[in-house]
């Protein structure tokens, strides 16, 4: 998993992670708003009930990391009970440049109920991240590999099994029958 916490004194930050679960090779991105921020020590807290969670396809994961190698944009509109948009866009100020990552998430029933949040990072805050995606992508493919490894290895059995099965049938009916 990866986080990274853009919280501000203008109480306008977020946080947001993105990580794989290994148990079922799903991607996920969450989110979450800045609740407050503490001048004197200098530090902010996050609303969690402002969350947000994102799955991702292996093809939106690579969308992201191609936005960043090319410093191009990457959007994606996810629905189901909830319509979710997801906009990763590359902006350049002066010596700074980066991306803006933000979702925007409301119930298809209910759009005053809309979440939306925006973390932006550097860009070398957004090349980590690129590194972590590739990660997780390798991760993905080796788990997808050896899935279909392990079916394999189960049908070559299954065929190994049926074909055992068939020649003890078949020697004896060569026995019987020599013509």
């Amino acid at each position: 998993m990866i986080q990274f916490y853009k919280l501000n004194s203008k109480v306008s930050g977020g946080a947001c992670s993105f990580y794989l679960n290994k148990s079922d090779g799903s991607f996920f991105g969450t989110m979450v708003k800045q609740a407050s921020w503490d001048e004197k020590r200098r530090k902010g807290s996050v609303n969690k009930d402002s969350q947000i969670t994102v799955k991702y396809s292996p093809q939106e994961i690579s969308d992201i990391i191609f936005a960043i190698e090319n410093k191009k944009d990457f959007s994606a509109y996810h629905s189901s009970t909830n319509v979710t948009k997801v906009g990763f866009s590359y902006a350049e100020s002066g010596d700074k440049s980066g991306f803006h990552y933000n979702i925007t998430q409301e119930p298809k029933e209910d759009s005053t109920q809309k979440k939306s949040i925006r973390v932006s990072l550097y860009y070398n805050e957004a090349f980590y991240l690129k590194k972590h995606l590739e990660y997780l992508l390798n991760e993905y493919f080796a788990s997808e590999d050896a899935k279909y490894e392990a079916r394999q290895a189960e049908y070559q059995a299954k065929q190994q099994s049926k074909q055992q099965s068939n020649a003890p049938a078949q020697e004896k009916a060569d026995e019987e029958d020599p013509w």
